[in-house]
């Protein structure tokens, strides 16, 4: 019984919630560094100036990162009892695997943080200079 319920409970949810974490840190650092290379890019590549201090990337970190993380732990889907009656549901949570990690979520997950990094970088600017008047003044 210890065994089954080993497998069949805290095996899903060890695998829902690597999947989700894992989503979330390719999301995130894929994000920022998209943004670093922009920000490189488009004001000296010769010179490299980082774009985000030790402290602002410490702050984001822990914000966005390790306390999303911590959200995850008391996170439950199906009870015990079910998750222990029903052992198809392994295959249910295969069937339905936008949530776990595979190559095409992954390659999706890419590229949807790639357009965010570049409307991230790029809008503010554009609204910025949008707003300023022809001497240059806000």
């Amino acid at each position: 019984m210890d065994l089954q319920k080993l497998i069949l409970v805290h095996g899903r949810a060890f695998m829902l919630r690597s999947s989700v974490v894992s989503h979330i840190l390719i999301h995130q650092g894929l994000l920022m560094g998209v943004v670093q290379i922009l920000f490189i890019l488009t004001n000296n590549p010769e010179a490299p100036v980082t774009c985000f201090d030790g402290l602002l990337m410490l702050g984001y970190d822990t914000t966005f990162t390790k306390l999303v993380l911590i959200a995850f732990f008391p996170d439950f889907d199906v009870a015990d009892s079910v998750a222990l009656n029903n052992p198809t549901i392994y295959k249910e949570l295969k069937a339905n695997s936008s949530i776990l990690l595979n190559a095409r979520t992954v390659t999706l997950n890419c590229l949807v943080s790639t357009v965010q990094a570049v409307v991230v970088f790029y809008l503010p600017g554009s609204v910025f200079a949008a707003c300023q008047g022809t001497d240059g003044v806000a």
